[in-house]
């Protein structure tokens, strides 16, 4: 029960503290906006930790959702910065977390369903699917992008290959044994999407918008940090 209520309390503090980053950062980035966004994301890997307790045990599945939160932190950590050098730390931290979460729902597959391949047809067809549509875009912004066309195209690959996996688990489960997986969907779908939903608002911030858009840089934080709390609730019940 104690650890229930710390992780509503967790919850509770990062909805207090996203909006003192948000203002700290308007101005500019600057040392207090970078220790309040660390503030942020030090709250969902202590939601992640405090999930994994209360669910009882130290799983697979648990352990490589934890990896991929301290690889976020990482990454909220270097992209606070414009140089160069962060800036590609960050995208590489981000990019490792998003394969530790893509092994996270591989896992939890195997779990439910031992024997499960990676890539099934329908997964296959969904991915191709979503990957073409992503690439169209970028094809179609490529002069803004530049030299980051590359980088944003195996991204957004990477980031459609999580978000079908773990759609891809909800469908299985839910064919398998119906209402039952209700909250383990619930905080998963929602999870993956709105991560899907913040890195869209950045990129439109970023390639298609001003860069001081206040709007799609609020937009980005809200949907980033509760996404990561979704998908650290997902430990309770996996």
């Amino acid at each position: 029960m104690v650890l229930k209520v710390l992780l509503c309390v967790s919850i509770a503090l990062e909805f207090l503290s996203i909006p003192l980053y948000l203002k700290a950062v308007k101005p500019g980035r600057s040392g207090k906006s970078l220790l309040l966004k660390m503030i942020c994301s030090t709250l969902f890997v202590c939601d992640g930790i405090l999930a994994t307790a209360i669910s009882g045990g130290h799983g697979k599945y648990a352990l490589l959702i934890l990896t991929g939160f301290l690889l976020s932190w990482l990454g909220d950590f270097f992209l606070h910065t414009e140089k160069t050098f962060c800036m590609l730390a960050g995208l590489v931290c981000f990019l490792g977390s998003h394969f530790f979460y893509i092994a996270a729902y591989s896992s939890a597959a195997d779990l439910y369903f031992p024997g499960t391949s990676f890539f099934n047809l329908r997964d296959t067809a969904s991915f191709l699917s979503l990957t073409l549509i992503a690439a169209v875009f970028v094809f179609l912004g490529r002069k803004r992008l530049e030299k980051a066309t590359f980088p944003i195209m195996l991204y957004s690959a990477v980031l459609i290959l999580m978000f079908v996996k773990a759609f891809s688990l909800c469908l299985s489960l839910y064919a398998a044994v119906g209402l039952e997986v209700i909250p383990i969907c619930a905080a998963l779908l929602p999870g993956v999407f709105l991560f899907v939903l913040s890195d869209i608002f950045l990129a439109v911030k970023n390639f298609f918008g001003k860069k001081d858009s206040r709007l799609f840089t609020s937009l980005n934080i809200i949907t980033y940090y509760a996404a990561q709390h979704l998908l650290a609730v997902t430990i309770i019940f996996i």
